[in-house]
């Protein structure tokens, strides 16, 4: 189940699934999830999204760090999180 929290914080969120929305709407999937991440990774590709592994400077940081078990030492303003929402600040 895929949910998107709409609006409102806490428990007056409105959260809205993929299920409810088939289910009131008449939505339908028409391309199955492989595709659509080969498509999300054709287009990133394309318009110069993506980097390479090896060329990120801080990936022998973080594989150090996560073989240790020990937090990374990154300079100043570089997150950790894959997410990007913990910065070092």
């Amino acid at each position: 189940m895929k949910v998107l929290i709409v609006g409102g914080t806490g428990l007056l969120s409105t959260a809205i699934t993929d299920q409810l929305v088939a289910r009131d709407m008449g939505f339908k999937t028409t391309v199955p999830l492989v595709e659509t991440f080969r498509r999300q990774v054709a287009w990133m590709e394309k318009s110069g999204k993506t980097k390479r592994v090896e060329n990120e400077p801080f990936e022998d940081l973080l594989l150090a760090a996560c073989r240790s078990g020990t937090k990374p030492k990154l300079p100043e303003g570089m997150d950790a999180s894959p997410w990007g929402n913990q910065p070092t600040l």
